[in-house]
């Protein structure tokens, strides 16, 4: 069975790992080019204490910022007409 096709894979837990994965590309342990295959490893080392690892992490903010930029986005272009 594929991790993808898991009863676990739910859109929430795929944010979630997106987050991460954000996190260790604006962290620089990680590029754009990669996402696919980080992707799918994410999902196999996902466990309940995801959420709880992201939550500790006091840069996070900045390395999600710096993610974005390597994706051509910023937070500007996002809350643009969104608030």
């Amino acid at each position: 069975m594929s991790v993808y096709s898991a009863p676990w894979y739910t859109p929430a837990v795929q944010r979630l790992l997106d987050l991460a994965l954000e996190e260790d590309v604006g962290r620089g342990d990680a590029t754009i080019d990669e996402w696919d295959d980080l992707r799918a490893e994410a999902a196999r080392a996902h466990n309940k204490r995801t959420a709880s690892y992201l939550l500790c992490k006091p840069m996070l903010p900045d390395h999600l910022e710096d993610a974005l930029d390597q994706f051509g986005l910023s937070c500007e272009d996002y809350d643009l007409g969104r608030f």
